[in-house]
């Protein structure tokens, strides 16, 4: 248990790494330990589209349903569309009441393959 810690420890600190490749791997070993420290949200905010868009993966992987639909739900405002389309499939995959809620809000999202994802989403769940 001691060695899982100091794994775990060591990869909370790769998240706040210079190199953005570090700060991604290390998002996508917290998810695959299905770990959600609370280090792993502030994630969702990187400077990096791509570290942005493990992460959302990794809530949706390793956090409890209504608070990873809720982290998750912040990131479809995002400039970077691969980062959108991520969180659309995350919240679909966790499914029930509250994703619905979450993607019927952003019906209207002003990109048009986005809103095309929301509606598919929506009717499948």
């Amino acid at each position: 248990r001691a060695a899982t810690d100091d794994a775990t420890s060591r990869l909370i600190g790769f998240l706040g790494d210079g190199d953005s490749d570090v700060r991604k791997a290390a998002v996508v070993a917290l998810g695959e330990t299905h770990y959600c420290p609370p280090e792993l949200f502030d994630a969702l905010h990187d400077s990096d589209p791509w570290v942005r868009f493990y992460t959302i993966k990794a809530v949706s992987f390793s956090c409890d349903r209504e608070k990873a639909i809720s982290m998750i739900s912040s990131m479809l405002n995002d400039e970077f569309i691969p980062v959108v389309m991520s969180a659309i499939d995350a919240i679909m995959e966790i499914g029930g009441r509250e994703a619905y809620e979450a993607l019927s809000v952003h019906e209207e999202h002003p990109n048009l393959d986005v809103r095309d994802k929301i509606r598919e989403a929506l009717s499948a769940l």
